[in-house]
């Protein structure tokens, strides 16, 4: 989960982290602090969320 301010929280599924492997959970892939590059792929107005690729 990632934290923009304000409220909005980012989401990043662990199926979206690799196309080819099973990510169990996102340790297996980033650290914290990683600087790792993001798309958007869904806005939820409703839920206050950003749901990340």
């Amino acid at each position: 989960m990632l934290n923009f301010g304000g409220n909005i929280e980012g989401f990043i599924r662990n199926t979206d982290f690799h196309w080819t492997k099973n990510i169990a959970h996102a340790k297996e892939f980033v650290k914290k602090e990683d600087n790792i590059e993001l798309i958007i792929l869904e806005i939820s107005d409703k839920d206050r969320k950003i749901f990340l690729g």
